[in-house]
């Protein structure tokens, strides 16, 4: 059963706003919350409330019900005042899991500090992904889900249809683990598969392991 989360977006500018928008479209209830009217009406009638308000204000997180979210994502662009203030509001609330967009590293450090538990750098995260994808084609994408710990989207290339995971024996040489199957020709995702069954090209592997160790198995796909 897929998870359904309770999300609050602090800030609807373009990321905020294709953030908020996205996880509504996914089925989760998304709260949104900036100081430009404009901005919250245009996403107000996707989501399940849109509130134009002072996000610097404490209250109005409590007033929105931020205190029983399962995520915030904090979007504020260059105000890092105004990031800082909103996560301190919704870290007292006891939201667990804040995301912050930074610019840079000492910003990461700071929300970190404060009480994120992630930091986005969407412009270093997309130049990174489309170097990847230049370097690494088979590789199509990568999340880093800890400081240690990451998935990678692993698209299987035509010299290893045929093999099976079994044959690919990923865990003992790479120390990995797959968890999950993109079937390319049925367009099914699968947990649970058999570990026999022959992969076909253009399958998607989905990778867990540690950084390190991922970062092994991507220097093997090297063009």
């Amino acid at each position: 059963m897929k998870r359904h989360l309770t999300v609050v977006v602090v800030g609807l500018g373009n990321f905020g706003s294709y953030m908020a928008r996205t996880l509504a479209r996914l089925g989760h209830t998304v709260i949104a919350i900036d100081k430009n009217e404009e901005r919250v009406h245009a996403v107000g009638r996707d989501l399940a409330k849109a509130v134009t308000a002072n996000v610097a204000t404490k209250e109005i997180y409590r007033e929105v019900g931020a205190g029983g979210a399962d995520l915030a994502v904090v979007s504020l662009g260059e105000r890092i005042d105004l990031s800082a203030l909103a996560t301190l509001h919704l870290k007292e609330l006891g939201v667990k899991e804040i995301w912050v967009k930074v610019i840079s590293e000492d910003q990461a450090q700071m929300m970190h500090m404060i009480g994120a538990t992630n930091t986005i750098f969407p412009e270093r995260d997309m130049a990174e992904r489309l170097a990847l994808g230049l370097h690494q084609p088979y590789i199509t994408d990568r999340l880093k889900i800890a400081d240690d710990f990451g998935i990678l989207e692993f698209q299987l290339p035509e010299h290893l249809a045929g093999k099976s995971l079994i044959d690919l024996d990923l865990r003992r040489r790479f120390s990995v683990n797959v968890i999950a199957l993109h079937d390319n020709e049925t367009g099914e995702s699968l947990l649970n598969f058999d570990p026999k069954q022959p992969l076909a090209e253009g399958d998607i592997l989905y990778i867990l392991g540690l950084l390190k160790n991922l970062e092994r198995f991507q220097e093997s796909f090297k063009t």
